[in-house]
């Protein structure tokens, strides 16, 4: 008897952005696709990372079941191929992932069923409720329809035990990742930086104003997952594709300073060469509680860059966002990382709370001061499911196409400043940073940072050209109503008329 067939799909979304710097798929379609894999069934992946996916492809595999990733910057993608798919095949058409999950309504109109929040039971259990006519309401975590309508049977538990083995042979594309003299030396394809995701734990103990990890994964929870099989998926990976580089995309990765000591030293002992190399998520404070010889051991496991989520260096902002640090935080946490010639990179939320202009601008001081190799700045934005949402909904710009929402584009009213400027200043910061190059760096890194940032920057701004009209003629329309008005330290949102005149 044949095994079913399913095709998991992931496409790029429709404009630049730093993320699409990586040829790396998003690390939800990695585990359902290897979920289904140890359940026995027939699976393929299918990411525009490693070659563009067509509906010949995907029709070629004669699925019994399509899947695909839905995330909010690539929704219209998805739509106009599910519908093409539709057309051509009876497979049920599935679609999970965070807009899915944050926005159902967005996916409803293309999708036969949705999967939402963690998907790794309910995968299993709605593709067995449709090979056996099994009843949908008893399955937790999906909508379906009935009736005319759609059924949404409540959140599931959270997966506890993140127990399963990735299978680097069912993506397409990914074996010949690493051919060829730019990929080898530069670590580059089709003008991308070559990396695999890892996860070592899912969810994060802090709850920051601005963060929607409750919401994707429908309950609260920080669950690590066992060493043993996480090195085991990059032993795997590496054996299978050459590739050497991971992102571990943790929501949070060393909560549990043990747990990160041990994954060091077992990463040690058991790499010998080629050895992995990592990136990795983490707050500053956490190196409060990170000894020297912890550092020194993170370093020596391969740790190349570790991302540090700033958001600001407005005190207020901070506290605003339920952050639960001080910017003295970020220095101390900098230079002990610099000593151990771990470079960082400094993720910025910008124009939210009580951000100004200056808090912007002042971030390229404040970097270089640090010695800080590396700085993304995102215009805040409020998404569902956030305590922000709750609170400051009313911020939120309308009728912006989802495209935009790429973390690039401003999406809100900002307090402080015109959402232009907000738009304008963002990009002029990061070009401020990224044009004066350090000639003392290696010349791989220079490359990167010329190749993967400048140009990449430019080409990002010039997708928001239109963007940048549209909140143009917004912000003039409140200027007009008197809901941005002039101060002495420039501009200033009136909230109350703002609410008013919605």
């Amino acid at each position: 008897m044949r095994l079913e067939k399913i095709v998991l799909v992931e496409l790029d979304s429709d404009l630049p952005s730093l993320g699409k710097l990586l040829a790396m798929p998003r690390y939800g379609i990695t585990a359902i696709g290897s979920i289904l894999d140890e359940a026995g069934y027939d699976v393929k992946v299918l990411c525009d990372v490693y070659g563009k996916v067509s509906i010949e492809e995907i029709l070629s595999e004669n699925p019994d079941y399509i899947l695909f990733n839905g995330i909010k910057t690539s929704i219209d993608r998805v739509r106009a191929m599910a519908n093409e798919v539709r057309a051509k095949t009876d497979s049920p058409i599935i679609i999970g992932g965070e807009e899915a999950t944050t926005s159902p309504e967005n996916v409803q109109d293309f999708a036969d069923y949705v999967v939402l929040h963690e998907g790794d039971k309910t995968i299993l259990d709605l593709i067995k409720a449709l090979k056996s006519g099994g009843e949908f309401s008893k399955i937790k975590g999906i909508m379906y329809k009935k009736s005319g309508g759609w059924v949404y049977t409540g959140k599931p538990e959270r997966i506890e035990e993140i127990n399963h083995h990735l299978n680097p042979e069912i993506f397409r594309g990914l074996k010949d990742i690493k051919k060829g003299f730019l990929a080898k030396w530069l670590n580059i394809s089709g003008l991308r930086l070559i990396s695999f995701p890892i996860q070592t734990s899912r969810g994060c103990p802090y709850e920051c104003s601005f963060c929607s990890k409750d919401a994707q994964f429908g309950k609260k929870g920080y669950f690590e997952r066992d060493i043993g099989d996480v090195i085991e998926d990059i032993d795997r990976v590496m054996e299978y594709s050459g590739i050497t580089e991971f992102a571990i995309v943790d929501n949070l990765f060393g909560y549990s300073k043990e747990y990160a000591k041990e994954f060091f030293e077992r990463v040690i002992a058991y790499f010998e060469k080629p050895k992995p190399r990592f990136s990795a998520l983490m707050r500053a404070d956490q190196f409060k509680g990170f000894s020297d010889e912890n550092i020194s051991l993170m370093k020596k496991a391969g740790f190349k860059s570790v991302n540090l989520g700033m958001e600001s260096i407005n005190q207020k902002t901070l506290d605003q966002y339920d952050k639960g640090e001080v910017v003295g935080d970020y220095d101390a946490a900098v230079k002990r990382l610099d000593a151990h010639d771990i470079a960082v990179l400094g993720s910025f939320a910008v124009g939210g709370g009580e951000d100004r202009l200056a808090d912007v601008y002042g971030i390229v001081n404040f970097a270089r001061r640090l010695k800080m190799r590396q700085i993304h700045l995102y215009p805040f934005s409020i998404t569902p499911g956030t305590k922000e949402y709750k609170e400051h909904k009313h911020l939120v710009i309308p009728s912006i196409p989802d495209k935009y929402w790429n973390g690039h584009a401003v999406t809100i009213f900002p307090k402080k400043m015109l959402p232009s400027e907000l738009q304008e200043t963002t990009f002029n910061t990061m070009w401020n940073f990224y044009r004066s190059y350090h000639l003392s760096l290696p010349l791989k890194t220079l490359i990167h940072k010329f190749l993967f940032y400048t140009i990449a920057i430019r080409r990002i701004e010039k997708s928001l050209t239109s963007h940048l009209d549209f909140l143009k003629t917004k912000e003039a329309e409140l200027i007009e109503k008197g809901i941005y008005q002039r101060s002495s330290e420039g501009w200033e949102l009136d909230e109350g008329k703002l609410i008013n005149s919605s």
